[in-house]
């Protein structure tokens, strides 16, 4: 994440402040430390709007096949997890309590208006209450949060790569 306007300012506050202090006991001269303050300033403030405008976009880390996930992690992941037992994914597991995964960056797409299916199947798998797939029953029988960090990237490029 770049720096923002924000936290650059808190370090210009934090260097002012230091350098007041040190000019305030002698090691510095009011001068230099003036000097110091007023080139973090100059440099700081720039840099932390350039960092905005060239940031990625909100979300934009998590578009494409599974948003820097590793497809083959995340297959691991899912074939170690509780997830084959529910969902099935033809050549690798078959449970019939949640729905097919076997084409779930397809069908996901589908799934709810105005969200890609890759924010489909991450919000599938933070928060299983927020949609209910149909011909399932509500409340889901999914527990929440089953894969967190890099292996929900992981599992989100493995099920993204089921088309």
């Amino acid at each position: 994440m770049p720096p923002t306007p924000l936290v650059l300012g808190t370090v210009v506050i934090l260097v002012l402040i230091s350098m007041a202090a040190a000019s305030s006991i002698g090691v510095l001269s009011r001068a230099r430390a003036l000097a110091t303050v007023v080139v973090v300033a100059i440099l700081a403030v720039p840099v932390g709007y350039l960092g905005e405008t060239f940031a990625p976009a909100e979300g934009a880390a998590h578009e494409g096949v599974g948003g820097g996930g590793s497809p083959e992690k995340g297959q691991a992941f899912y074939a170690k997890s509780a997830c084959p037992a529910c969902h099935t994914i033809t050549g690798l597991s078959a449970g019939t309590i949640g729905p097919d995964l076997t084409h779930v960056a397809t069908v996901g797409a589908t799934r709810k208006s105005g969200i890609t299916a890759e924010a489909y199947i991450r919000e599938s798998i933070a928060n299983p209450q927020a949609f209910i797939a149909p011909g399932f029953t509500s409340p889901s029988s999914m527990p929440g949060a089953q894969a967190t960090g890099q292996d929900l990237e992981d599992v989100i490029a493995f099920l993204m790569s089921k088309a």
